[in-house]
């Protein structure tokens, strides 16, 4: 699987803004799953069309579409009741709405007035207080860094100023806690760049990659996670002239990164479990066939879920089930890709959805009426 190079800010910023007839939804038919499953948002589209953001149930049944208008992907508040999606409008500029998770109530975010300044939503803090969103002009490049707000109101916070005109901080997620935040800093016109954490507030600015490891972001995957406590984070890697990668485990206050995973040359995604008891990442196993492993953070047991003989070439871009005993994933080429789930053992591998086409921005959320 080839997985797309495209920084948040660098994807919206080209995002059409026409609105085509939606597609047929692209999962099972049947009634709502019931109990504490959760629920899966993601974005679907065929190629050359508009995307849409749809949920469904955990076993691919009650299919709804969110949004009418082209979205890249969205973003589950902590309380899984709502959805931040970027949203063109009619000027070109890319701003945010906040909608239900069954398309009820959209909210969209004002702009600040005559400027040129986009804002995607990138991270939602856990209390669900604020949105960081990537900011972003290609007539005031300047401008380009992190801002934050509430979801739906007009007030706005600059957190980040670009080293130069034309860099990108784009927001990965906030600490459990709240109080900082993990950044990718991309110089101009760079499509990789080091990863970074900071205060919420934009203070205390400290860089956790290495010299010479650079970080891809790409629409499919996240390349960087906090660990349920946030006294660590996991990230993924190229290093040296030979463009390989790997997955790394480094403490939140900084210190030596410790590999957790073999080197490949596509590591692109990796997250905590929701136990912090393993870290899930994708890599290349044989030119670009990718598939999903499962490793304790401190390199042990490492696990590989998922095989060509089971879901077909390129198993891609995993994130976990609420309670951390399966895994959501694509699987196939990515203009023709399926959603699929499997067990942490590598058993019980299932397919989702039954329409071919791209799938990015999934995430499975538990329920409001599953929160403890």
């Amino acid at each position: 699987m080839q997985v797309g190079v495209v920084a948040i800010g660098l994807v919206l910023a080209g995002a059409g803004i026409a609105s085509a007839s939606s597609p047929e939804a692209p999962g099972v038919s049947g009634s709502p799953a019931e109990g504490p499953f959760g629920r899966i948002a993601y974005t679907f589209g065929l190629p050359g069309t508009d995307a849409h953001v749809f949920t469904m149930a955990p076993d691919g049944t009650d299919v709804i579409q969110v949004t009418t208008f082209d979205s890249d992907y969205s973003i589950w508040s902590a309380d899984a009741t709502r959805l931040a999606v970027p949203r063109a409008r009619s000027d070109g500029l890319v701003t945010t709405t906040v909608i239900g998770w069954d398309g009820s109530d959209p909210k969209t975010r004002p702009l600040p007035v005559d400027g040129s300044l986009n804002l995607a939503p990138a991270a939602w803090s856990p209390d669900g207080a604020t949105l960081a969103f990537e900011g972003w002009s290609d007539a005031e490049p300047a401008t380009n860094g992190i801002y934050a707000g509430t979801p739906t109101g007009e007030d706005l916070i600059r957190v980040t100023t670009v080293p130069q005109p034309g860099a990108h901080d784009v927001p990965i997620a906030y600490s459990p806690d709240a109080g900082s935040l993990l950044v990718l800093r991309l110089p101009a016109f760079a499509d990789y760049g080091e990863l970074y954490v900071m205060s919420a507030d934009g203070s205390d600015l400290r860089r956790l990659t290495t010299e010479g490891q650079r970080m891809w972001l790409n629409s499919f995957n996240v390349p960087a996670s906090w660990s349920p406590d946030g006294t660590f984070i996991a990230y993924t890697a190229f290093e040296g002239p030979e463009g390989r990668s790997a997955t790394f485990v480094v403490s939140a206050s900084g210190g030596d990164p410790v590999q957790v995973s073999e080197w490949g040359s596509y590591d692109t995604g990796v997250r905590f479990s929701p136990d912090g008891q393993w870290v899930l990442y994708d890599m290349a196993v044989t030119g670009e066939q990718h598939d999903l492993f499962i490793v304790h953070p401190d390199g042990s047991n490492r696990t590989r879920l998922t095989n060509p003989q089971t879901t077909g070439m390129g198993s891609c871009c995993g994130t976990w089930a609420p309670d951390g005993q399966s895994v959501l994933f694509q699987a196939g080429p990515d203009s023709a890709a399926q959603l699929w789930t499997v067990s942490i053992d590598g058993t019980g591998a299932r397919q989702l959805t039954t329409k071919p086409g791209e799938y990015v921005g999934y995430a499975w959320a538990a329920t409001a009426s599953a929160q403890p």
